[in-house]
Order: C-alpha cells, then structure tokens, then sequence
C-alpha cells in the first residue's frame, strides 16, 4: 500500500509516494504536536499494525507496534499530549500507547549505548511496557476514536455493530505513570 504526499501549495501531482505497507492502511494520523511525525493503521487477521513514521524519512518507520490481535482500523494522536496514541482495531479493543516508552524499546532493541539503556522484553510479551491502556468494552470491531478537546483522558470509540458510543477515560493512576502531568487531576 502506498501512502502520497502533496504539498497543497502545488496540489496537481503529489510530491513523494512511499510504499508503507504489505496491507491495506486504514487509518492515518498526523501529529499536532510534530508535523513530521504520522501513525498509520493496518495488518491482517492475526496481527493489527500500528507503524510511527517520520515524513522526512519515510524508508523505514521509526517504529512497528503489533500488539493488536487483528487489523487496526484506526488511530488517533492525543490533542493534549504529544507521546500518546490511541488505536482502534476488530479485536475489539482500543490501546492506549505511550510511544515515548515504544520509541525506548525500539532503541534499546538496537543495542543502542544511549546512557540508562537497557534490554527490553521481546515484542510477544504479555504487558508491554508501551501499552499504557486497553478498553475491551467493545462487541465488535472498533471503528473510530475521537478525543475530548475539553478533558485530556476522556475518549469515545464506537464499533460496527453497536446502537451506542463508548465513553470512557483511564485513572489518573495509569496515565500519571506515563505522562508528565503533575498538574492535571483525574475528574471521576
């Protein structure tokens, strides 16, 4: 699958095509806080794929998550904090991935000689260290997430089948060991 980018300012070709993906890419999301930095969403039946690009190096992700047990349908960049991703998929299922903490592992994997780096847990392991939450509160597959602009951890995620959407949002407890929130205070 091929992701093009246009430069708007001259919209009659794109500027760069990338092949990204052996799947279809169902979803992509541009950070707010970084304009170079992208997610994008995909994979196939056994394996969902949640790849981290840099626009300005678009040969190789700057990392891979495949923690997902089936193909992401979609993600989306936290309007409040720049490391934090959410992603929908038909597991049925919506993590939250710290991509600070992936962006480490990814390093660290590499045998990196970055000071206070060390091994980390292979990719099959149970409790990623990147995965800051999962809501498995879903019947089918998850097909949108959107962020409150108003109230940082609140999220809604609706699926195919479901008459309603979710709203939920994760303890401070969780989200405080992952950001740099001091100040924010968990509303429920």
């Amino acid at each position: 699958m091929q992701l093009f980018i246009w430069d708007l300012r001259n919209a009659r070709k794109a500027t760069s095509s990338h092949v990204i993906s052996q799947w279809a890419v169902n979803s992509v999301d541009c950070n707010t806080f970084n304009e170079h930095i992208l997610a994008t969403g995909s994979g196939t039946k056994g394996q969902g794929v949640v790849r981290i690009w840099d626009d300005r190096n678009m040969q190789t992700p700057l990392y891979e998550l495949t923690r997902h047990s089936d193909v992401v349908e979609v993600v989306s960049w936290s309007p409040h904090h720049p490391h934090v991703l959410a992603s929908g998929s038909r597991d049925r299922k919506v993590q939250l991935i710290n991509t600070q903490k992936a962006q480490a592992a990814a390093i660290c994997s590499q045998k990196s000689p970055l000071k206070g780096c060390r091994p980390v847990a292979p990719m099959e392991d149970s409790d990623p260290r990147e995965v800051m939450f999962v809501h498995a509160g879903h019947w089918h597959n998850v097909s949108d997430i959107s962020w409150n602009h108003e109230y940082p951890w609140l999220i809604s995620s609706v699926s195919d089948a479901e008459d309603f959407v979710q709203f939920w949002q994760p303890t401070q407890r969780i989200w405080s060991a992952h950001t740099n929130d001091a100040d924010e205070r968990d509303e429920n």
